[in-house]
């Protein structure tokens, strides 16, 4: 209950700050966008969860070492994410 709760505490204040300091969004606050990120990142933390599993067991990596390998992974698709969220297209450069 506790990892849930501060999960979602983690997700909101990125949202955030994402949506007015990095993309710059005018927007304003659109309660469904919010909620799309809140899926996602719930679908993207058992995903990472399950990649990191997944390499400690078939490929023989700790769980730390899966860890670094995913992280930069699940990074990078959480900007890409929240780039074609607020804006509606990817970044590449």
């Amino acid at each position: 209950m506790s990892n849930a709760l501060s999960a979602t505490v983690a997700v909101t204040f990125v949202f955030f700050t994402s949506t007015s300091n990095i993309f710059r969004s005018t927007n304003g606050f659109i309660l469904y966008k919010f909620f799309t990120y809140l899926v996602y990142q719930s679908v993207a933390i058992i995903a990472a969860s399950w990649a990191i599993q997944a390499l400690s067991i078939a490929a023989g990596f700790s769980p730390m070492i899966a860890k670094i390998i995913v992280t930069p992974i699940t990074f990078y698709a959480n900007f890409q994410f929240m780039s074609v969220l607020t804006t509606g297209k990817f970044r590449l450069q």
